[in-house]
């Protein structure tokens, strides 16, 4: 016995790839998002990454560029919840862009609290 079809946005149990019209017009309009702005994500999470360089540097301020990488990546995620579409076929379109939300926010939050650090270490 083979398992029953999920909507590829929702994830609930369908007869199609999608469960009604607005399933599958929210999962086209988030395509259309992701091939806008594919461009501009792979920009803003790589170019942080080589924020990690001054840090060595500069190493008493590593917490500072730390923070600023992980600040911007962070915030990336959460503008830009793209996952892969191994996520997508587990959980579906929609608590895909939830999960990476949430990953975004923890990142945003390791970043935070690596500037308190740094604030707090230079008092």
């Amino acid at each position: 016995m083979q398992p029953p079809k999920r909507c590829k946005y929702c994830n609930d149990v369908s007869e199609g790839e999608f469960c009604g019209e607005e399933c599958e017009a929210s999962a086209i309009e988030f395509q259309e998002y992701v091939d806008r702005y594919s461009g501009l994500f792979l920009l803003a999470a790589v170019g942080p990454i080589l924020l990690i360089i001054p840090g060595f540097v500069f190493f008493d301020y590593i917490l500072v560029f730390l923070a600023a990488m992980m600040l911007v990546l962070g915030s990336t995620v959460i503008v830009f919840p793209f996952v892969t579409p191994e996520t997508v076929s587990m959980f579906g379109v929609k608590k895909s862009i939830r999960i990476a939300r949430w990953c975004g926010y923890s990142v945003l939050l390791m970043g935070a609290v690596f500037a308190a650090m740094f604030i707090l270490m230079r008092q």
